[in-house]
């Protein structure tokens, strides 16, 4: 019996680990959303995927971005409408996104503060436009062998990330 009940303590103390591990910023919960099926809208109460309104937290929901788009006009935008400084944690993982006219790939707005893990390779560009835009606190990490370029085609637009974007490198989600 003892054996059982130490068995089931490890087991449970690895599921907590798991769950409440520090490098997912209290994320409970994971959605996938391919952007190639919809564009996406994140609010702090909800998420919206094409027509489809979602009720969640943000601040405890990983919302892992993927697929493939190459015209968009926006492909997801970060809202926070009361300005409360909402957290979001977003998982770019094996994103490849070309809008086919002029616009940013991801708009943050009103100071969010986003945590922006990417995994595998991606590559995030606007055109004429900046791939990143808004004014937000961006966190941004990356897997070990991950790859990721934020960039803007047809250079009208200097530099891939706004300047209203407050960008921290190599802190993890």
């Amino acid at each position: 019996m003892k054996k059982y009940l130490k068995l089931s303590s490890v087991i449970f103390l690895v599921f907590f680990l798991n769950i409440f591990h520090p490098n997912i910023q209290s994320a409970t919960s994971e959605v996938t959303l391919d952007v190639s099926k919809n564009n996406i809208n994140l609010y702090p109460t909800y998420y919206t995927y094409g027509d489809s309104q979602i009720e969640c937290d943000a601040s405890k929901t990983a919302y892992i971005i993927t697929g493939t788009k190459s015209s968009a006009n926006g492909v997801f935008n970060v809202y926070d409408p009361d300005s409360t400084s909402a957290v979001y944690n977003i998982i770019f993982d094996n994103l490849n996104i070309r809008p086919g006219i002029w616009c940013a790939v991801a708009s943050f707005n009103n100071n969010s503060i986003v945590n922006l893990h990417c995994k595998g390779t991606n590559y995030v560009a606007g055109h004429n436009y900046c791939s990143l835009k808004g004014s937000a606190t961006l966190n941004i990490s990356a897997e070990p062998g991950s790859k990721s370029t934020f960039t803007s085609e047809y250079h009208v637009v200097s530099g891939a990330i706004e300047s209203g974007i407050t960008l921290n490198k190599n802190r993890r989600i």
